[in-house]
């Protein structure tokens, strides 16, 4: 469109058409409609999400995009009440993750919307808290990410740093 405010493409467009009558509503051709992609393979969700993390110290916490801070301070201070609670104390990692996975199940199976999921300090450990980083790459990465509507560190009477606190997204 030039500066005029003119359109001469679509004044030559309708010039190419000369004496085409549109056809009427019901005469129409629709396009199929194009099946949805599913995310879901085998009932997981491969959609990638954005979380806001914070660390303070040794806590942690973190919402996906668009979710109220609201949730992330009930979660965070243990006015939500734990639904569920795994303890990951001596897993190593491939059982830990395989247990996260399953509790997510479980949880989704049960209507569980909150998760503690104790993976302790990383005191007895020569490389920190293994367990801790771990449960915050895969709750914040596919699959589970997109269950995942906020989470934080335990509150200290609960478990504190030792324990991260996964509120989940209601399922439609």
């Amino acid at each position: 469109m030039s500066g005029n405010g003119k359109d001469p493409d679509g004044e030559s467009f309708r010039g190419l058409l000369g004496d085409v009558d549109p056809l009427s509503g019901r005469d129409k051709l629709r396009p199929e409609p194009t099946p949805r992609s599913r995310a879901r393979v085998a009932g997981e969700d491969q959609r990638e999400v954005d979380f806001s993390i914070d660390r303070i110290g040794d806590r942690i916490e973190g919402t996906a995009g668009g979710v109220d801070r609201a949730l992330l301070r009930d979660l965070a201070s243990g006015r939500r009440d734990t639904d569920v609670t795994l303890d990951l104390h001596g897993d190593d990692l491939p059982n830990a993750k395989q247990r996260v996975r399953a509790a997510f199940e479980q949880a989704t199976r049960d209507g569980a919307r909150c998760l503690s999921i104790v993976h302790g300090r990383g005191r007895h450990s020569e490389d920190g808290p293994v367990l801790k980083e771990a449960v915050v790459a895969w709750i914040t990465a596919p699959p589970l990410a997109a269950r995942v509507l906020a989470f934080a560190s335990a509150p200290s009477d609960r478990g504190g740093a030792g324990a991260t606190r996964v509120l989940l997204r209601r399922l439609r």
